[in-house]
C-alpha cells in the first residue's frame, strides 16, 4: 500500500470512530492512538542535460515558445506561477534587443555611445 493511501485510510478510520464518539455510541476511540505514516519526500526531479539541449532545440524556431521554456528553465518558475505573470511584473527588467536589432545602425550606434560614455 501507498504511503499516501495508507494516510488516508487511517484518516478516513480515525473520522469515523471519532464520529462515533460524538453520536455516544462508543466512549472512546479505539483509533485516538493510531498515528499516521510519516510522509515520504522525494527530491524534485531535474532535467537531464540531453532533455534540456532537445527541449530548448524543439523551441528554437517558435520565438514565444522559446521565451516560455527559457523563462521557467533559467527561473524555476512554475507552469503555474508563469501563467499568471502580467507585464507589470517585468516591466522593469533590462531585456536585450530583438536578434533582427542586434545590426541595425541605431542600436549599433547607441551601444558605441554607451561604450564611450563609460
Amino acid at each position: 500500500m501507498w504511503p499516501s493511501t495508507r494516510r488516508r485510510s487511517i484518516a478516513a478510520i480515525r473520522s469515523f470512530f471519532a464520529f462515533l464518539v460524538n453520536e455516544g455510541i462508543i466512549t472512546r476511540s479505539p483509533a485516538a492512538d493510531l498515528l499516521p505514516s510519516e510522509r515520504e519526500t522525494h527530491p524534485p526531479r531535474v532535467l537531464t542535460e540531453e532533455e534540456y539541449t532537445r527541449l530548448r532545440g524543439a523551441a528554437a524556431d517558435h520565438f514565444c515558445d522559446s521565451a516560455l521554456i527559457e523563462l521557467a528553465l533559467q527561473t524555476g518558475l512554475r507552469l503555474t506561477e508563469i501563467a499568471h505573470l502580467h507585464v507589470a511584473d517585468v516591466a522593469d527588467v533590462a531585456l536585450p534587443p530583438h536578434p533582427s536589432r542586434l545590426l541595425s545602425d541605431t542600436f549599433v550606434s547607441s551601444v558605441a555611445e554607451a561604450m564611450d560614455a563609460r
